[in-house]
């Protein structure tokens, strides 16, 4: 015969061996059921809590009449060990308090284990209610700064890992990405890490269309930080189906901004797309898009320049590749790094050679002043007029520049720019004064 302890041993002893095997993390596990440790930490609350009202107002009791109560004539220990019985089997041992209210906390202490299960099953109904809604992408969001992704391809799982391990790295904040999709089950029986993040709350996913203005609310599209539409196909249809993608988010943006804050709204979300044909190039960026990025196109010309320069391709690799082992492009946003303004792009070059970061060019940056706090301007008409009138400026990266156009070569950082480098963590950024 087996003994309770037995059991209990026997149960946690398979529990981890299901955890280890099965590879499931301990995050996950305190994401998915912190509930039931809650429940645990308070119920022990609860049990001291009670106990020692219990004790004093039997004793106040006692010294108000000059009755004896029995629970009194119990050492600590008999008490804890009799009240422990009391909440397990409901047996006092012919000892009961003789106060009214001693009466009600044995009786609440009774129930105490059954409130504490009720709770749980309670909270555990009510998150497997939360992640049903989030994996059938009904759960609407409000995160603000977050990341949108439209559209879907092979490459797109990788594409939310990598996104997630980087941004997460340099900002030192948790990446949030929304995805919109018309249907992710079967993504999601084929990719359980992704299912995991959804799960867990890390990775969101709002079911539907992005001409429906319901989806693009759920997605709190118009507060993202940047939004990519990723092909969906390599056939022509694919690239028309991310300009109506464009179109749909555009015009849904331009519309809230303007309602929210009064005035004809300019173009006020990032957006970056990905195209099989150069020639739907014009037609995005008059649709609010940012960055059009031809992916066949620049596989191509990879090929191309490797041809002439051999290994080449592994160095864009290692470039373009998050890990630990090699450097990454970053941002280094001059109004938090003061020490590098007011200086040239040849003067730069040594001054950040100190920390072992590479610059790769300089961005002139533009805010909207009328705007609390200030916002980046992402209009690229009114971007090329600033430039123009406010530093005689042509483009916005000076990359490489040489005297024979001595603006750009003697051309010296404010504290609006930005910089574009190569180094190996953002914490290298974060040691710049």
């Amino acid at each position: 015969m087996f003994s309770i302890s037995s059991i209990v041993t026997i149960i946690l002893v398979g529990l981890i061996a299901f955890i280890y095997f099965k590879k499931i993390s301990l995050a996950y596990l305190w994401k998915r059921y912190k509930h039931f440790a809650y429940t645990f930490f308070i119920l022990i609350l609860a049990y001291f809590l009670i106990t020692e009202a219990l004790f004093y107002v039997e004793h106040q009791y006692v010294l108000e009449t000059g009755l004896k109560s029995p629970l009194l004539d119990l050492s600590p220990e008999e008490f804890h060990k009799w009240i422990l019985i009391l909440i397990l089997a409901g047996y006092e041992k012919d000892v009961f308090p003789i106060s009214a209210m001693g009466e009600f906390l044995a009786a609440l202490a009774i129930y105490l284990g059954w409130i504490a299960l009720g709770v749980s099953i309670l909270f555990e109904y009510l998150s497997n209610l939360k992640i049903k809604k989030r994996m059938e992408g009904k759960q609407g969001v409000k995160h603000e700064g977050h990341y949108v992704i439209c559209g879907w391809n092979l490459r797109t799982p990788d594409f939310i890992n990598n996104s997630m391990k980087a941004i997460s790295e340099f900002s030192n904040k948790k990446c949030r990405i929304v995805i919109i999709n018309d249907d992710l089950s079967e993504v999601l029986d084929v990719n359980p890490e992704l299912r995991e993040l959804i799960e867990g709350g890390q990775l969101d996913y709002i079911k539907g269309k992005t001409r429906d203005v319901f989806t693009l609310e759920q997605a709190n599209i118009h507060k993202a930080a940047s939004i990519v539409l990723f092909a969906d196909g390599i056939e022509a249809d694919a690239d028309e189906r991310t300009l109506l993608r464009a179109l749909a988010i555009s015009r849904f943006c331009r519309n809230k901004n303007n309602k929210e804050n009064g005035i004809v709204a300019k173009d006020s979300i990032y957006i970056i797309a990905e195209v099989n044909d150069r020639q739907f190039e014009s037609s995005l960026l008059s649709s609010d898009v940012n960055e059009v990025i031809c992916t066949t196109e620049v596989g191509n010309n990879i090929i191309t320049q490797t041809m002439n320069t051999k290994g080449l391709s592994m160095v864009l690799q290692d470039l373009l590749s998050y890990s630990d082992d090699n450097n990454e492009f970053y941002t280094i946003d001059l109004l938090q790094h003061s020490s590098l303004v007011g200086y040239t792009y040849d003067e730069l070059l040594p001054i950040l050679r100190k920390y072992n970061i590479q610059l790769i060019g300089i961005k002139s940056v533009f805010y909207d002043e009328t705007q609390k706090p200030p916002v980046e301007i992402i209009d690229r008409d009114e971007i090329n007029s600033r430039l123009k009138s406010e530093k005689n400026l042509t483009r916005q990266f000076i990359v490489n520049p040489n005297n024979e156009n001595p603006i750009e070569f003697n051309y010296k950082t404010d504290d609006d720019d930005q910089l574009i480098v190569l180094c190996e963590n953002g914490k290298i950024i974060k040691s710049i004064p």
